[in-house]
């Protein structure tokens, strides 16, 4: 999935391309009939086609538009690069293309030598099938949202904007090499091969595992003054209610001193309030990369393994109870099956809460009011990490592997030419005119 997704990125990269110069009224650019035959790098036999630089321009934009804080960014608007070093955009913009271009170079040269006697040596006809299944998971996709999307359509979409087919499916067979060769180093049976206990360490050095629920301050309500009878209004509860919440949420965090205790702290309050569906969320990531409100971060960075404690929303909207757990109890990745939570209730399931709603519109269909009678189900579902050994092994070796294509860019750099003329007639502002 982390692969398909980079894929997604670099395709929508080139649409976006299409779109921004079919609509340009920039003169200054020419994309002439011929470009889909030009290269700008080459090494040897392996060419990289023009097409292929102009989507890594379009890229190398797109990255510098999310550094730019400004308005009306220019070709000599000043950004950070990933350095921290501050350049121009129109240097930032040409000088990743040209590593992007370098890269797309060195890594076929380096897949073949590299994964031979690996599980992971591949054939052309192996690259050629991925961007088949490439195109097979995209039609997939849009279909899911209710588009149409074919090969040949996407042809068709950029090819009048100088992206042939070939660069096109060279942008998604990049990757493919890309991959092959990260698994061939760090994958299982690769030659610096990632064992087990050290994606544990990286998992419990960097992740954090926690839980909270919420109450809100607000309710809806029937709105009296309105001719509609459906209309409703946002009022804010009571004081009274206020003041149990907060009394309901110090009892848990007082008496959690374990995962089960603050389970079952969540289940006392849900049976208070009448609650049937489970209102803990449960997050395990890196909190540097969270996008968790301040307010909850800040608690979880405060607490000690197995404990919580309160915390109103910054913006007055309610309150939390924030659960901070031991990550080391979460090592599930290695699994398939979901960790067993076990808490004081003893009956129903967390499937039998997740059927509870249709069972009771289906007993209510058939007229049968014997389900109005019974007594509702209170559980808490069960937690997993929902942390993957592939997401860990890519973030683990993320540095690494940059170092290892970086060094190869430098091995062969002094004989990787430049079609300077061609690579003359592109630029950054043929996207920033878009304006």
């Amino acid at each position: 999935m982390r692969r398909f997704l980079r894929l997604v990125a670099v395709v929508l990269a080139v649409l976006t391309l299409a779109a921004c110069i079919g609509c340009s009224g920039n003169s200054t650019v020419s994309l002439g009939t011929s470009v889909g035959d030009a290269w700008s790098y080459r090494y040897k036999d392996i060419e990289v086609p023009i097409g292929v630089y102009i989507n890594y321009l379009n890229i190398a934009y797109q990255n510098a538009s999310s550094k730019y804080d400004g308005d009306d960014m220019t070709a000599d608007s000043l950004i950070k690069d990933d350095n921290d070093k501050e350049v121009k955009v129109s240097d930032y913009v040409k000088s990743e293309a040209e590593r992007y271009c370098k890269e797309y170079i060195v890594l076929q040269l380096d897949a073949k030598e590299l994964l031979k006697g690996t599980n992971y040596a591949y054939t052309e006809s192996d690259v050629d099938q991925y961007i088949d299944d490439y195109f097979g998971q995209m039609e997939s996709m849009y279909s899911m949202y209710g588009y149409s999307y074919s090969r040949d359509t996407a042809y068709s979409s950029v090819s009048q904007y100088g992206i042939s087919k070939a660069s096109y499916d060279a942008s998604i067979a990049y990757d493919y090499y890309r991959d092959a060769i990260f698994k061939g180093l760090y994958a299982t049976g690769g030659k610096e091969e990632v064992k087990d206990d050290e994606i544990e360490k990286y998992f419990t050095d960097n992740y954090t595992h926690y839980r909270y629920v919420f109450a809100s301050y607000k309710e809806t309500v029937a709105d009296a003054s309105a001719t509609d009878t459906d209309a409703t209004t946002e009022t804010d509860v009571s004081d009274e209610k206020k003041a149990a919440y907060k009394k309901s949420f110090e009892s848990i965090a007082k008496a959690t001193k374990s995962a089960e205790d603050f389970e079952n702290g969540v289940l006392s309050y849900m049976k208070e309030n009448e609650i049937t569906s489970d209102p803990t969320s449960a997050r395990t990531e890196v909190l540097d990369d969270s996008t968790a409100k301040e307010e909850i971060l800040n608690a979880v960075k405060e607490l000690k393994n197995n404990t919580a404690k309160v915390v109103e929303a910054e913006d007055g909207s309610g309150i939390y109870v924030v659960f901070k757990g031991d990550i080391k109890e979460y090592v599930d990745f290695m699994t398939v099956a979901l960790p067993e939570t076990t808490t004081t209730e003893d009956a129903d399931t967390a499937d039998n809460a997740e059927n509870e709603t249709s069972v009771d519109a289906e007993n209510t269909e058939n007229g049968d009011t014997d389900a109005e009678s019974e007594e509702p189900t209170y559980s808490i579902n069960p937690v997993s990490s929902g942390v993957t050994r592939d997401t860990l092994l890519y973030a683990s070796k993320d540095e690494a592997f940059k170092a290892y294509v970086k060094a190869l860019v430098e091995k062969y750099d002094a004989d990787i030419q430049a079609n300077e003329k061609e690579l003359a007639k592109y630029d950054v502002n043929m996207f920033i005119a878009q304006g």
